[in-house]
């Protein structure tokens, strides 16, 4: 626990002034300065015909990053398009959408077993499902694969399905940032498989789930995520959820899992019918802010766990501990001067001292302490 919970104080000191956790790189190269890239660029082309090029120029350039660029309007029938290792799609104000008739079960799909692939989006851009059983991007038993500034709706399967290659290996995990995913079904966001998966800065509205983390050491930051019936659900150790916007959902965060030890810090989780829903041991809540008054939740914390720990949230009282088996602790500071007690099985006691020296306060708080052994001073 103490080393996931450096790695995520360094990330938040190092990136509380910046609008978006992902920042494009400013890099002339794609993975390195001695690359070959061979170009493609398609403008309203069949998408068979963009298959057929792409598989013909691997075959040419195995050893190349084939990198495919394609503006205009494009169909998806009977097979998404298909794209394997070393492959860069630019979608520069293009929509791929699946048919009426299709029979494709994704729009995009990254074959088994690859690595090194990058999807991005420049301009206005969209993968569509058209509310067919289908996912937009499915990306199964691969590795190293970004996904950046998409519009993805309307998959009544999953928006982004990312199975990677192993739960445990290091340095081969993918990322989803900036991306808006509208109005799928089932979930926005899957991933599974995968070690330190990212997903940042991304907007979600309207799934069953908004992300579905089934991946260890997993990191979720600075998404806003909306009209979910759960933003987010975590069924995997050491994952952090940081810094996102969770509003208008069933229930905010669901962390499943014996000894999840998830991480849940500098949060606004409001307005949602439950802020937490409890399922695990060992979460770590800490500094959200769960509301007050008309912003508050309906139910603040729900479940039942052990040994997890509810520290300095604003929003969260005494009360809304329940069933969860939580550690409270919330001493009044400057922005949250509350009259609760400050740790769960102790009584408060306030002593306001307003003047005398140094050993005068010493002995009134040594006679505080005395007086009230079993109190929080």
């Amino acid at each position: 626990m103490k080393k996931i919970l450096l790695v995520i104080f360094l990330f938040s000191a190092t990136l509380s002034f910046a609008q978006n956790f992902f920042t494009t790189q400013n890099a002339t190269y794609i993975q390195r300065s001695s690359e070959s890239v061979y170009d493609l660029s398609f403008n309203n082309t069949a998408v068979y015909l963009i298959q057929n090029a792409i598989d013909g120029s691997r075959a040419l350039y195995p050893n190349s990053i084939i990198r495919v660029t394609l503006a205009g309007a494009f169909s998806i029938t009977n097979s998404p398009l298909i794209l394997s290792s070393n492959m860069e799609l630019i979608l520069n104000s293009a929509e791929l959408k699946l048919a009426s008739n299709a029979t494709a079960n994704a729009v995009i799909n990254i074959a088994s077993g690859s690595s090194l692939v990058n999807i991005v989006g420049i301009g206005t851009n969209t993968l569509d499902g058209n509310n067919i059983a289908s996912k937009g991007i499915e990306v199964v038993n691969a590795g190293k694969v970004h996904i950046d500034n998409l519009t993805i709706k309307n998959c009544t399967n999953i928006g982004i399905d990312y199975v990677g290659k192993s739960a445990t290996t290091y340095a081969d995990a993918g990322s989803v940032t900036r991306c808006t995913l509208l109005n799928n079904t089932n979930i926005g966001i899957n991933s599974s498989n995968s070690f330190q998966f990212l997903c940042t800065d991304n907007t979600i509205t309207s799934s069953v789930k908004g992300i579905n983390s089934v991946s260890i050491n997993s990191f979720m930051g600075n998404n806003t995520i909306s009209n979910c019936t759960a933003a987010i659900s975590v069924n995997a150790f050491y994952n952090v959820i940081n810094k996102n916007t969770i509003t208008n959902n069933t229930t905010g965060i669901i962390i499943n899992n014996t000894n999840s030890e998830v991480f849940v810090n500098n949060n606004t989780i409001q307005n949602n019918s439950t802020g937490i829903n409890f399922a695990c041991t060992n979460a770590r809540v800490y500094q959200n802010d769960f509301g007050t008054g008309a912003t508050k939740n309906i139910n603040q914390l729900t479940g039942a766990g052990t040994s997890s720990q509810v520290f300095c949230n604003t929003g969260i009282a005494s009360t809304d501990i329940g069933n969860t088996g939580a550690v409270y602790f919330n001493p009044p500071l400057i922005n949250n001067q509350h009259t609760d007690i400050v740790k769960k099985g102790k009584l408060r006691y306030d002593l306001t001292i307003t003047t005398g020296s140094i050993t005068d306060i010493r002995t009134a708080i040594d006679n505080a302490h005395a007086a009230n052994a079993n109190a929080v001073i």
